[in-house]
């Protein structure tokens, strides 16, 4: 409709003046223009609007016809409305229940009375920076990450930040250097296993390095499983240091020896009784969370996850990024302090 409500026709919509026909052709305008909707409210609250709509909807069914306006000199048309796909009316209520909302908000905001009686938040008593955020534990025990973990994690760090240490394992018992034996040369030209030495590795394909035999002209590096099984052989190279091609399984105990071929003869290191050389692959649900942490820059989970799987050195450089972002921080220094002894 091009023309808009008169001020009388807006007066007579407001006390219900004109009849059913004429008010449901005003009320179907009303659905489509908003000037006038916004003409109407200032003659009118919604809730005297909404307290008279219920009785124009009795009209709803009754058949709708051309007729001559008589109240107005300057009568808008009448005639079947165009239905609107909007409920009849629904903007009345719509206004009212948000009025409504509006004052329920302010009647129930807190004054500054109110706000005296908020219980203050328990002091802080450790809190350090990571890649993602501050970690902070309270006087109650309780931990605020920034970033989301299990139970264990939750668990591991906040028990980490109250002892002010890392929770680092003890090496296993297989993989313990056996009573009166040495791990790695005693003397600089000693034929002998480097690393990996009774530790467990992060890679499934960790590289390998031994010390040299004087005369060997060839090395052959064996790999075996916990029944002495051989499972991988670097042939022969020239080399001290090998990585396998093929990776190892997580979580599986290895030993292995070097073999040096010199032009009369072989030697192999380690034989009794010397120590085995011995490591095991990280399990592949540790090895999954602490890729995560790393991926999100959580360097002190990182930290606590690799002590928690007796990997001191990798859990040493974790704490070192850790002591970049908290510089002369004093829980860092005793709990790296704590894992150098």
């Amino acid at each position: 409709m091009a023309d808009h409500l008169t001020p009388e026709q807006l007066e007579q919509y407001r006390r219900g003046a004109a009849t059913p026909d004429q008010l449901l052709a005003f009320d179907d305008h009303l659905s489509q223009c908003e000037q006038c909707r916004l003409a109407l409210e200032k003659l009118v609250t919604p809730f005297a609007l909404t307290q008279w709509a219920a009785g124009l909807a009795r009209y709803e069914n009754k058949p709708e016809e051309v007729i001559p306006q008589k109240v107005d000199p300057r009568p808008i048309p009448v005639k079947v409305p165009f239905r609107s796909p909007w409920p009849r009316l629904l903007w009345i209520p719509a206004l009212a229940t948000a009025l409504t909302a509006v004052g329920i908000f302010l009647w129930k905001r807190p004054g500054p009375e109110t706000a005296k009686n908020v219980p203050a938040p328990p002091p802080v008593v450790a809190q350090l920076r990571d890649g993602s955020g501050t970690l902070q534990l309270d006087s109650n025990g309780a931990l605020h990450s920034p970033f989301a973990m299990d139970a264990a994690g939750q668990m591991a760090l906040t028990q980490a930040l109250k002892s002010r240490s890392l929770p680092l394992a003890a090496i296993p018992s297989e993989l313990a250097a056996a009573p009166g034996t040495l791990l790695g040369p005693s003397k600089p030209d000693e034929f002998s296993p480097l690393a990996p030495l009774s530790i467990t590795v992060y890679s499934d394909r960790p590289e390998f390095r031994w010390q040299g035999l004087p005369g060997a002209l060839t090395y052959e590096l064996q790999i075996f499983d916990s029944e002495f099984h051989e499972l991988d052989s670097s042939g022969k190279i020239r080399t001290t240091e090998w990585t396998p091609v093929k990776p190892l399984a997580r979580g599986a105990l290895y030993q292995w020896q070097i073999i040096a071929y010199r032009a009369n003869d072989s030697v192999r290191t380690p034989t009794p009784p010397s120590a085995d050389a011995r490591f095991r692959v990280l399990n592949a649900e540790s090895f999954q969370k602490i890729e995560a942490a790393r991926a999100m820059r959580e360097h002190f989970l990182a930290a606590v996850l690799f002590a928690k799987a007796g990997m001191k050195d990798e859990a040493r450089k974790e704490m070192d990024v850790v002591a970049v972002l908290n510089p002369g921080s004093d829980l860092i220094k005793d709990i790296t302090t704590a894992l150098d002894h």
